[in-house]
């Protein structure tokens, strides 16, 4: 379920299989998590240093 849509209904909207719905909500969800885990790490080496 995204937004309320059915995986079923998502597909049948956009001429994809339930299953390929799934999947590219997987790989999309998987792609964010990379993304700020990065940023985290980004923000984290850059506040290391100690204020004056």
């Amino acid at each position: 379920m995204v937004e309320g849509y059915s995986h079923k209904e998502i597909g049948e909207a956009l001429n994809i299989t339930e299953s390929t719905s799934r999947s590219n909500l997987v790989k999309a969800r998987n792609k964010l998590q990379e993304y700020f885990a990065n940023r985290r790490m980004e923000f984290e080496f850059n506040t290391d240093e100690k204020p004056q």
